[in-house]
């Protein structure tokens, strides 16, 4: 840009009204100009933030739903999803919304996963990259509007000034959305592992939480579209690719981070009440039918002092987000995590 204004101050004034009133590039090759109609996929844009748009706000009412009418708790994770939603709706704040809606996945993956006053790795990693995000989108909102002395630069290229390079803050962004992402997804697969459940009931849990592996794909897909847009002749076209990256990957952190509580919303909602009494009953004439079969082998007075053997942690309520193994994450409320690391976490030593 500072080329540009350089360039342009040593026109004429003939030479700088061609200028203003010409081209800013010529058209690539084998492309014939088009004013009256051009071809700028404005349809394509539209339908994409039109329907990503309405996810994301049915996915954030679900779970607002879900907070304040079934579990009737909040959490500051709450208030930091309608703040990412709202800071959304504007492009200058797309970064701040990022930053809301990934602190708001990890306050939430805290309170679920960490016991209460255990500052253990989930603990430590999760707030390290907490903060690394509220820093760095903090740094980069001030680049991004203070790129260029003086600021009239960072609009009129014809306006002489020092200015940083814009794009690359766009690719660093990326690639630090990339490794949050990828973070994100890693650290409840870490616990979910390694609980006291069949295979098949981790695998029920995982998925879940596994829906970030679609925000891994797109913020790779970022990155490739940022690194190309390094590059790029026509800024103004090019960008279109990188915004819609972002704008995806926007609306699936919306999803990670409202998804747990669809099964509150629609237990609250009666949907889930009679398959989770039937699975219930089912389990339970399962379980004591196990019993019986043991009864001759001692099984069972082992199980039992087992348990009795068993010191629960203390954990915090998770309110209604536990694995537990009888009807599984999508239904069951009221499981304390006292209980959920006693079943499935087994004894603290």
């Amino acid at each position: 840009m500072a080329e540009f204004a350089d360039y342009f101050a040593s026109l004429s004034p003939t030479e700088k009204e061609a200028a203003l009133d010409g081209p800013a590039l010529e058209p690539p090759d084998n492309v014939v100009s088009n004013f009256d109609s051009p071809p700028n996929r404005n349809q394509l844009c539209f339908t994409v933030v039109t329907i990503g748009l309405i996810i994301s706000t049915v996915f954030i009412l679900i779970r607002a739903y879900a907070r304040v009418f079934c579990i009737k708790k909040v959490h500051i994770g709450d208030g930091l999803i309608f703040a990412a939603l709202s800071v959304y709706l504007g492009s200058n704040f797309a970064g701040s919304s990022l930053m809301c809606i990934r602190s708001a996945i990890l306050l939430d993956w805290i309170r679920i996963f960490v016991p209460l006053k255990t500052r253990n790795a989930f603990f430590w990693t999760s707030h390290v990259l907490l903060w690394v995000i509220i820093l760095f989108y903090g740094s980069e909102k001030v680049a991004e509007n203070l790129a260029c002395i003086p600021r009239q630069s960072i609009w009129d290229p014809t306006v002489r000034g020092r200015c940083m390079d814009k794009k690359l803050i766009i690719l660093a962004t990326s690639c630090l959305d990339l490794v949050a992402d990828m973070i994100i997804l890693a650290l409840p697969q870490m616990v979910i592992w390694k609980l006291h459940l069949s295979k098949s009931k981790k695998l029920g849990i995982s998925l879940i939480f596994a829906i970030g592996i679609l925000n891994c794909v797109v913020a790779i897909i970022r990155i490739v579209t940022s690194v190309r847009y390094l590059s790029a002749e026509d800024s103004t076209y090019d960008v279109g690719t990188v915004i819609l990256a972002g704008h995806a990957e926007m609306v699936l952190l919306f999803v990670v981070a409202c998804v747990p509580a669809v099964p509150n919303a629609l237990s609250g909602l009666g949907c889930l009440h009679t398959i989770g009494s039937s699975l219930k009953s089912w389990t339970k004439q399962s379980h004591r039918s196990r019993q019986t079969t043991h009864s001759g082998t001692g099984t069972t007075s082992v199980a039992k002092n087992g348990d009795k053997n068993m010191k629960p942690s203390a954990y915090e309520q998770l309110d209604g987000y536990s694995p537990d193994p009888v009807i599984g994450i999508w239904g069951v409320q009221g499981v304390t995590s006292h209980e959920f690391g006693h079943r499935y976490l087994g004894p603290r030593t």
